[in-house]
């Protein structure tokens, strides 16, 4: 009963999560479209099945049951998700080329009398093992023939990780396809037995989705969404390049524009991690090497896809750390010439000329407006 219930658990949120996939508008340009054919198809399948295997309904409304054959449609539904996946691309009307062999042979297995049902096995068994040879091949040649392509950023390797999860579970339905096929009894406690154990593999999806949302809302939603998330937040980066591309630089451009949301979205995450901006300054030197993009990456982003110079933007970041210690109370206990080294500037008066610089305002002005303990922020400039 309890595995059961799960399995109805898993088709819900399977359905829930396409459903609002589908309508996130946010990442339509991204959104691999076979993902949701897969998450509503798939729910919607496990749901009834688990309805019906409880009593709660008896009406059978799923069409494999009547023609088993127009499951070989999912197969290359499954095929292009991952190959979407792998590569990165988004669908396109060339999509329905793929389409064109397994159509024709439900064509053939339906309408011709003289396709037998051991001929219908081996069909459906060339299509599985033909198109999971095929994934296997694409996997092996994209991830590990040029794998340091996909050495470069924690987002690619997520998506590495994604893949291989989703090409465990088409691993498990293939292999539930070929006991459906050739094994003549028990096929009800088959599919009862897959649903209620594979319902802890789809939990699993669920939460490494959830885990990591760049999946489903895209690098660039989250870039917006990360930049305006908190109060002392600036607008530091722009997608779209802020100035026209010289000529000299054309040639880079060419070669790192594909990654270029990928590396801002990189920056911005060592931007948020204090155990880094407490020890090391953002520089282009230290953002290369953390994030394994060549250096020239690193330039070509500051130069057209940064709003501050790199200098600048080294003590902006500064800056930003300094209000977050402000904010959780650290000039309670502390002085301000120790908040300075904190944030690693060289000297008390750097730190008061940028601090003014980037917040328009002196520090004990900010302090006394804050309510940081303005009777006494004055003390906080000769506190020992």
């Amino acid at each position: 009963m309890l595995l059961n219930i799960i399995s109805l658990f898993t088709g819900f949120i399977s359905i829930c999560l396409g459903v609002f996939i589908l309508f996130n508008k946010e990442n339509k340009s991204k959104t691999n479209f076979y993902f949701i054919i897969i998450l509503l198809l798939f729910g919607f399948v496990r749901f009834e099945f688990t309805l019906e295997t409880l009593g709660i309904i008896s009406t059978n409304i799923n069409p494999l049951r009547f023609r088993a054959s127009l499951g070989l449609i999912l197969i290359p539904v499954l095929y292009l998700f991952l190959y979407k996946l792998i590569k990165q691309q988004a669908q396109s009307i060339k999509d329905l080329y793929y389409f064109i062999p397994t159509i024709s042979s439900l064509i053939i297995i339906e309408v011709s009398p003289s396709i037998n049902l051991d001929t219908h096995k081996y069909i459906s068994l060339f299509y599985f093992s033909g198109y999971f040879l095929s994934i296997l091949y694409q996997f092996r040649l994209y991830f590990y023939i040029k794998k340091s392509d996909f050495q470069t950023t924690k987002y690619l390797q997520s998506i590495k990780t994604w893949t291989l999860i989703v090409l465990f579970l088409f691993t498990t339905i293939i292999i539930l396809g070929i006991l459906l096929l050739f094994v003549v009894e028990n096929k009800i406690q088959i599919m009862q037995n897959f649903y209620k154990y594979s319902s802890f593999a789809w939990l699993f999806i669920f939460y490494y989705l959830f885990k990591n949302p760049i999946i489903i809302f895209g690098e660039q939603y989250l870039i917006k969404n990360i930049q305006i998330s908190k109060k002392e937040d600036f607008l530091i980066w722009s997608l779209i390049a802020n100035r026209k591309i010289e000529t000299k630089d054309l040639p880079l451009y060419k070669n790192c524009k594909e990654n270029i949301a990928t590396i801002i979205f990189e920056i911005r995450k060592l931007e948020d991690k204090e155990s880094i901006v407490n020890k090391e300054a953002l520089k282009i030197d230290f953002l290369a090497k953390t994030i394994q993009i060549p250096k020239s990456h690193i330039e070509f982003v500051f130069k057209y896809h940064c709003h501050y110079s790199a200098n600048d933007y080294v003590n902006l970041i500064k800056i930003k750390y300094a209000l977050k210690l402000i904010d959780s109370g650290y000039l309670n206990t502390k002085t301000i010439n120790s908040l300075a080294e904190k944030t690693l500037f060289s000297a008390r008066t750097t730190f008061f000329a940028n601090f003014k610089k980037f917040i328009g305002i002196p520090i004990t002005t900010y302090l006394n407006q804050t309510g940081v303990a303005p009777e006494k922020y004055q003390s906080y400039l000769n506190r020992d």
